[in-house]
């Protein structure tokens, strides 16, 4: 498996999946930058990431994410995943989701 796509598997698998926010200051970069319509401002470096993450798993604690494709070419990776949750607490990303089972891809 390619470094990069190792990378990602880590951050849904660790950061996400088992909640090692630990784990984020491994992979991302002090200079990275996240672009997201759907988070304004983004993120900048592993602790803007770490407070994305922790805003998501703390809202919804049962989350789950996984890969469901995979494709690289060098050092780019592009991956669709799939986020899922059914227990909310709090506002994550400070949208109210009307649904009773969260499923994001």
């Amino acid at each position: 498996m390619p470094a990069e796509k190792a990378l990602i598997r880590r951050c849904v698998e660790e950061v996400y999946d088992q909640r090692k926010l630990e784990v984020v200051d491994e992979i991302f970069a002090s200079d990275f930058t996240l672009h997201d319509p759907d988070l304004p401002g983004g993120a900048h470096g592993p602790k803007g990431i770490k407070r994305i993450v922790k805003a998501f798993v703390d809202a919804f604690p049962d989350l789950q994410v996984s890969l469901d494709d995979e494709f690289s070419s060098g050092e780019r990776v592009v991956t669709r995943w799939t986020a899922k949750a059914g227990l909310q607490r709090g506002c994550a990303s400070c949208k109210p989701w009307s649904l009773a089972f969260l499923a994001k891809t």
